[in-house]
């Protein structure tokens, strides 16, 4: 077999497509999870946490993670990048590519700051704050599943989540 330099465009364009989604996981002082309402109502995941999609190839997931939740809440977060996991989502009937996903710990909302939360319109209609029990009945069971590895690293433990092709 002889090796061939194959040019980087031509060579990263027959490689398999993933998108990035970042997030900040928060709770109140209660230890209540902290998710948005998504205005779209066909979307799997109804309640979703701050965060959105990588579109700048500039940005580091966790700058996605800042921004994102900035312009969905108005939180200014200046803590430290602290991982609580990473999830992979192969891609699906409806997506064609995989999707990869950071989850980073945003600590504690003071009622303050939670007072502060400003919505984005055209991406959520409201927020609310609950123990992960009570989330239960309204997330899937993936969902669910996926928030308490997140809740139960926040120790220090990173968690990996893989969702199974479907």
């Amino acid at each position: 077999m002889t090796k061939t330099w194959i040019d980087p465009t031509r060579y990263s364009a027959g490689l398999p497509k993933v998108t990035v989604f970042a997030t900040l996981v928060f709770t109140d002082p209660e230890d209540r999870l902290l998710q948005l309402h998504s205005v779209n109502e066909n979307r799997l995941q109804r309640w979703q946490l701050p965060g959105g999609n990588h579109d700048d190839p500039t940005e580091s997931p966790w700058q996605v993670a800042v921004r994102e939740t900035e312009e969905e809440t108005g939180i200014r977060f200046a803590g430290p990048p602290l991982l609580l996991g990473v999830q992979w989502i192969p891609p699906r009937p409806y997506w064609p590519f995989a999707h990869q996903g950071f989850f980073f710990h945003g600590g504690r909302l003071t009622p303050h700051q939670m007072e502060g939360i400003r919505l984005d319109p055209d991406e959520h209609t409201h927020w609310q704050v609950r123990t992960l029990a009570d989330w239960r009945p309204d997330i899937p069971d993936e969902q669910f599943e996926q928030l308490s590895l997140l809740l139960a690293a926040r120790p220090g433990t990173p968690a990996y989540v893989e969702t199974p092709a479907t």
